[in-house]
């Protein structure tokens, strides 16, 4: 916590710093072109330094009253934009040069300088769960599918920010260890032994959750089931389960938080979803069926929200491979061991991003580079896929490394004797960051950042190839 708080004052120094530089381009524009122009005969806009100026203030001001890690990190890369167009137009213009540079350094300083200093969510990590209870209300989540994999990091993920969770799956030992998880963050957890499949379990579960830990307001589907196996090597029994699970247990997830938030007129579902949900692939033919109805379905209740005019928002979150035990028990027909096609992440990156929806709802956010290369290279080029997939998709869904099998949870639990965790077997090949879902988390103040940057080095253009006539 003490780091923490020192970060905090170092960016809140830094931002000070931005004070005094952003008064004296908006106060004292000319005595900076002064020292720094070539040709002192030559007029300059001054009306341009102060907008600059202005833009200093402005990102001073917000990292004052907002120190946090997302606020600081868009500052940086607004410098950042800022330093580069500063770059070109003393690349552009020799009697700008020596200003441009300066007010490029200057801006290179304070993005570099603020992105070290960034606050980091691990140096909060020490806090006491009863100073961080007392901060803030905490609010309640349910996490279908919550004691192993994906589930497992939004469950962290959500206690880590302030949330009691509600878990709901299958195996006893997972959900004691999933319920250890949040206790040891400082919140409180109750796990309900569960078969999403069925809707009476999901609706008892629901009620006392409700009564134990107070109004549900994020409920995050995740429990699913998977097999690899080519579709004619499918029992027929096992297509069926993994239908089930898969999409009738988020069908059944959503009925149940919808019968609590509607009529509160508030509340959030979060749909994990697939780049399998766009483009189907060998071996997966239950899951990614399963995939694909879960975005009609979700889009079509969106449509009847927005019919009665609902508050209640739901949002689908669109995963790449994953470093989970999914690949431990999975159905298979295979010797060799399953796998995520790389790129493979770690459970915490998707987890995050379910995390940020709880907050920022939006209607679909995909995670991974990958994912969105998926989607728009099966829109673009679906024949080219299918013969690429076809051609390398069973394959590489193996690996010759030794891992633990613990047989197929299709129809029974695989944690329910031991606890399993969040990450699989492949943690030294798997990515812990997403600069893609990062970016697209931030999109609205990068783009302002971005448009600002533009906008500001065209009026200054035009002004210099004005005055240079």
């Amino acid at each position: 916590m003490h780091r923490g708080r020192r970060t905090i004052g170092a960016t809140r120094l830094l931002a000070a710093v931005r004070i005094a530089w952003g008064i004296m381009l908006v106060v004292a524009p000319r005595r900076l072109i002064a020292h720094s122009r070539r040709h002192s005969s030559q007029r300059v806009p001054v009306n341009v330094l102060r907008m600059l100026g202005l833009r200093h203030l402005l990102q001073a001001v917000t990292t004052l009253a907002v120190p946090a890690t997302a606020v600081v990190e868009i500052g940086a890369g607004t410098d950042a934009l800022h330093a580069m167009t500063a770059l070109g137009l003393a690349a552009t213009s020799r009697s700008w040069r020596r200003a441009a540079l300066a007010d490029s350094a200057a801006a290179g300083v304070f993005g570099v300088a603020g992105w070290l200093l960034r606050p980091r969510a691990d140096q909060f990590s020490d806090r006491n769960p009863n100073e961080r209870s007392a901060m803030t209300k905490r609010r309640v989540a349910v996490v279908t599918g919550g004691t192993a994999g994906v589930g497992r990091a939004v469950v962290r993920e959500l206690a880590d920010h302030g949330w009691d969770v509600g878990v709901l799956a299958r195996g006893q030992a997972g959900l004691d260890g999933a319920v250890a998880d949040v206790q040891e963050r400082g919140g409180k957890c109750l796990g309900v032994a569960t078969d999403v499949a069925v809707l009476d379990q999901v609706r008892s579960a629901a009620d006392r959750i409700e009564d134990e830990l107070g109004p549900i307001e994020l409920w995050v589907n995740v429990a699913f089931s998977g097999s690899l196996r080519f579709f004619w090597g499918t029992d027929d029994a096992v297509f069926r389960r993994i239908t089930e699970v898969t999409y009738l247990g988020m069908v059944n997830g959503t009925r149940v938080a919808l019968e609590y938030m509607r009529p509160r007129n508030e509340g959030v579902i979060v749909q994990t979803g697939s780049a399998l949900a766009y483009r189907g692939i060998p071996l997966q033919s239950a899951y990614c069926g399963a995939k694909h109805a879960l975005i009609g379905f979700t889009e079509s209740i969106i449509t009847e929200l927005k019919h009665e005019k609902s508050a209640v928002r739901l949002c689908m979150v669109q995963l790449p491979a994953v470093n989970t035990v999914q690949f431990d028990w999975n159905d298979s027909q295979f010797d060799e061991h399953p796998m995520p096609v790389p790129p493979i992440f770690q459970p915490e990156v998707p987890a995050r991003a379910v995390r940020y929806l709880a907050d920022h709802p939006r209607r679909n956010l995909w995670v991974g580079a990958s994912t969105a290369g998926t989607v728009i290279a099966n829109r673009l080029a679906p024949n080219l896929l299918d013969w690429y997939l076809g051609k390398t998709g069973v394959k590489s869904q193996t690996t010759h490394k030794e891992g633990p099998r613990y047989g197929s949870n299709v129809f029974q639990a695989k944690d329910d004797k031991q606890d399993r965790g969040a990450h699989g077997m492949f943690d030294e090949q798997a990515h812990s960051s997403d600069p893609w879902s990062a970016v697209s988390m931030r999109r609205t103040p990068i783009a302002a950042g971005f448009a600002g940057s533009v906008v500001g080095a065209a009026v200054l253009a035009i002004t210099v190839a004005r005055r240079t006539r």
